[in-house]
């Protein structure tokens, strides 16, 4: 179940790639049938960059975007410099405020 938020930051990773363009075809969206001056809906293709990339490449466009700044390791690296305090919402550890 992909929910709609994270499927926004996912589609507009597509778009700075450049590989999904609008296909210039609008239609009224559903938002629009109760906010009139809404966003219509827009239709969008896929572009030669976008058939020509990999599957490793759609699977984590921000790494193809950012490389090296967006791998597991320097992720992994970055978590470990967070320092929690117990006491969040259902257990769950709270990250500590820098002073």
């Amino acid at each position: 179940m992909c929910r709609f938020h994270p499927f926004v930051v996912y589609f507009s990773n597509l778009q700075r790639l450049g590989w999904v363009e609008p296909t210039g075809k609008e239609e009224v969206s559903q938002f629009q049938d109760h906010y009139p001056p809404g966003p219509p809906r827009i239709y969008f293709r896929l572009t030669k960059a976008g058939k020509e990339a990999g599957d490793a490449a759609w699977s984590n466009p921000l790494f193809t975007l950012y490389g090296e700044r967006w791998d597991r390791e320097h992720l992994r690296q970055l978590r470990k410099k967070r320092k929690y305090i117990t006491g969040g919402k259902r257990g769950r550890p709270r990250k500590t405020r820098k002073s």
